[in-house]
């Protein structure tokens, strides 16, 4: 299916599992990761690590900004923090969090 540059885009998905088995999904809709014309949002103003006095609050914000970063190269959104794993009452929790 062609569109225009910047608009999105439906269509049907078939994925095929490891036993050969088909699997349909209807009115999937695409959109553009590009600009496509439109307005960019309005970003916050850049908080940097250096300018951080204490130590530990340092460091998480050098590692969530890292996310942050490796997010927009991958073109990703939203999800969990990949690299952030938290553990809490003897649960380990991996991705926790979302930065939508």
């Amino acid at each position: 299916m062609v569109t225009k540059r910047g608009k999105p885009w439906s269509g049907t998905l078939i994925f095929l599992d490891q036993y050969g088995n088909r699997h349909r999904v209807k009115n999937c809709v695409f959109k553009s990761m590009g600009g496509g014309g439109h307005p960019q949002p309005k970003k916050d103003p850049e908080e940097f690590p250096y300018q951080i006095v204490d130590r530990v609050e340092k460091e998480v914000v050098s590692v969530l900004k890292s996310e942050l970063s490796r997010y927009a190269v991958c073109g990703r959104t939203c999800g969990g923090l990949g690299s952030v794993h938290i553990a809490y009452g003897g649960t380990l929790l991996i991705g926790v969090g979302g930065d939508s």
